[in-house]
């Protein structure tokens, strides 16, 4: 019996190696190469494939219904899927290409929405997935605005409603 592994000193990812049993008398340790009865089995191929570690970006909370995700590829060889885990009820989620790692994601509900991240070596069935998690506030409106000059025109009213939002971080600027 034997054990081996791969030594990224010496070795190559996607790189086809034939591993074999050699059998000859003792030579301090390792077979005696020059031993006449010396036995080398037919080479196994075997192959290192590099290990995806997928890596989704991080979580985050928006004003508004759509956000460009953050995944970061981990190898060379590999295709990503987005995909949603989570979300609020009878919401749409679309994404502008689900194998893109920063692809556009639009959703009409606000809420709380978890994707993942897959990420797969193109070579192997090698494959890991991260999730992220990405709060979509609604976004504040102004409705029924409505200005009033006074007749001497020293006063000038603005009155309007704020529809949506998060009244704790609503900020009126400039009025």
């Amino acid at each position: 019996t034997g054990e081996f592994g791969f030594d990224a000193g010496t070795m190559s990812h996607e790189t086809t190696y034939y591993i074999s049993a050699v059998v000859g008398n003792d030579d301090g340790g390792t077979p005696d190469l020059t031993d006449p009865c010396l036995s080398v089995a037919p080479g196994t191929p075997v192959t290192f494939y590099e290990y995806p570690l997928a890596e989704a970006g991080g979580d985050n909370t928006i004003c508004g219904l759509i956000y460009t995700l953050a995944a970061v590829p981990s190898i060379t060889n590999s295709q990503g899927t987005w995909a949603v885990v989570d979300s609020p009820a009878a919401s749409i989620v679309d994404f502008s290409n689900p194998n893109d790692e920063s692809a556009i994601v639009t959703v009409d509900i606000a809420g709380s929405y978890t994707f993942s991240w897959t990420e797969a070596n193109t070579a192997a069935p090698c494959q890991t997935e991260d999730q992220v998690i990405i709060v979509f506030e609604e976004p504040a409106t102004i409705e029924d605005l409505t200005t009033e000059c006074s007749a001497d025109f020293t006063t000038y009213t603005v009155t309007f409603d704020i529809v949506g939002g998060d009244p704790a971080n609503t900020t009126i600027i400039d009025l």
